[in-house]
């Protein structure tokens, strides 16, 4: 409870070093960014003619499935691991860092002045998301949050094992990943 001095009955407030610092948690999708990188990620795909129709599809219809809670993520996330086993490791970073013009493009301008006010205040920040550190990561950069807490897939000299390190950070597994920054 704030003090008061004698001679002005006023409330003496806590200089910004007393205020205790606070751990602000951010999802990147539709709360950082309008929208779901995923979906970002395979229409552009699909417009490069890297991925098929049917590809596209399947990715929208896993959308709204999981927007319906009607689709079970955490298996969706360790099968699309699995069916990237052998892949470089470079090539995630590479799609990261490609659809990040997209994704700053559909950066919510009130969600990047919380972060902003946060980071000012001197709070520790960090973007939670089920989504992988490579889409996360350049927007982190950018915004100047220093932790990023993502699924995390297993790599070893520099090709993706199709093995998940940990959980994925989704539902319960999300809470987990959470809780450990605390």
């Amino acid at each position: 409870m704030p003090q008061s001095t004698p001679h002005t009955q006023l409330p003496v407030l806590p200089t910004l070093a007393e205020v205790p610092r606070s751990l602000a948690l951010f999802d990147l999708d539709d709360t950082l960014v309008d929208g779901n990188t995923v979906l970002l990620y395979f229409r552009d795909q699909w417009r490069r003619g890297q991925v098929s129709n049917r590809a596209l599809l399947r990715a929208v219809a896993l959308l709204a499935g999981y927007k319906l809670d009607l689709v079970d993520m955490p298996a969706v996330i360790a099968q699309t691991t699995l069916e990237a086993k052998g892949s470089p490791e470079q090539h995630l970073m590479d799609v990261g860092e490609s659809l990040f013009p997209q994704v700053r493009e559909r950066l919510v301008p009130a969600a990047v002045a919380a972060v902003q006010a946060h980071l000012a205040r001197g709070d520790e920040v960090a973007i939670v998301t089920a989504s992988m550190a490579y889409v996360a990561g350049p927007v982190a950069r950018l915004l100047g949050i220093p932790h990023v807490v993502g699924t995390e897939v297993e790599v070893k000299d520099g090709v993706l094992t199709g093995k998940l390190v940990g959980e994925p950070c989704f539902g319960k597994g999300k809470i987990g990943k959470a809780q450990a920054l605390a």
